[in-house]
């Protein structure tokens, strides 16, 4: 009887654990967003910074903490997808907002 109980036991961890949810791949150039490279805070202490036009919305400003290499270009219309980060603005610059810059290309 103590046999048919943990085998019992063992069979449920491991239809349980069977049916752990997967979770689903996400494509990094499905959620793009459109933005013009600026140098225009460059004298604030804002090194570049990336705009971004909402609809109804002011226009978001995104400071990127990574490089943006061939894209630094003032002007330079990028399509891009980025992850917002918790964490202060370089010394000097007051707008926006810093963020990663995961994927990038020429729009």
């Amino acid at each position: 009887m103590k046999y048919v109980f943990v085998l019992i036991s063992v069979s449920l961890g491991l239809f349980f654990l069977s049916c752990k949810s997967s979770k689903k791949a996400t494509d990094p150039m499905q959620n793009l967003s459109e933005g013009t490279v600026s140098h225009q805070y460059r004298a604030g202490g804002c090194k570049t910074v990336i705009k971004v036009a909402q609809p109804e919305a002011d226009t978001l400003v995104l400071i990127p903490s990574n490089s943006l290499g061939k894209f630094d270009v003032d002007g330079l219309k990028i399509m891009f997808s980025y992850r917002q980060l918790r964490m202060p603005n370089p010394e000097g610059c007051t707008v926006g907002m810093p963020a990663e810059i995961i994927t990038i290309k020429k729009k």
